[in-house]
């Protein structure tokens, strides 16, 4: 997935609304940077966010 001009706003929306939600939780700051780090060191939120990312762009994944 590649961001561009037209698609950033949504990604950066679709990563916002993943951060608020897991941090109500508990799971990652809600601080998008210092969540940052956390989203990537944990693989299930890391892949969480991806598919959402993915299908906010429309894009087709093959699951395993």
């Amino acid at each position: 997935m590649e961001v561009t001009e037209e698609n950033r706003d949504r990604i950066d929306q679709v990563i916002q609304d993943y951060v608020a939600d897991r941090a109500v939780y508990g799971r990652c700051s809600k601080v998008v940077e210092e969540a940052s780090g956390q989203i990537a060191s944990d693989r299930t939120m890391r892949e969480e966010l991806i598919q959402r990312l993915q299908r906010a762009a429309g894009v087709q994944t093959i699951e395993e």
